[in-house]
């Protein structure tokens, strides 16, 4: 049976994202100053962080409560597409559940064309 996390473990895990987002750093990493997946997860659950996970595993955690509500770690610098959403309805693919996904700033295709130049005239 896992173990319960206290409100203390919460809090300083809460505190070590506002302070990463605070300065558009990256996600510290599982483990970096007691911060481990339960933690994430658990936060994200509760609606104070919202994460996104893109190719290579690179995590972005975007904090909704509090001072620092808005501010988030630093984007994938790759600018991959996100594969993963965990937030409070909790894990799901983007655009499922509600996701709302920030666009990534990369050039989204055209439209498809007929080829065939009489199609519109049909």
């Amino acid at each position: 049976m896992p173990r319960t996390l206290t409100e203390a473990e919460l809090n300083h895990g809460f505190s070590v994202l506002c302070g990463a987002a605070a300065h558009g750093l990256r996600c510290p990493f599982n483990g970096a100053n007691g911060l481990t997946v339960a933690v994430v997860d658990k936060l994200a659950r509760r609606g104070r962080i919202r994460i996104t996970l893109s190719r290579q595993n690179w995590r972005r955690v975007t904090i909704l409560r509090g001072p620092y509500a808005g501010k988030s770690t630093a984007p994938d610098p790759q600018g991959e597409d996100i594969t993963l959403v965990i937030d409070h309805t909790g894990k799901h693919r983007p655009g499922e559940a509600g996701a709302t996904i920030p666009h990534s700033g990369r050039a989204q295709p055209s439209a498809p064309q007929s080829i065939d130049p009489t199609w519109g005239n049909r």
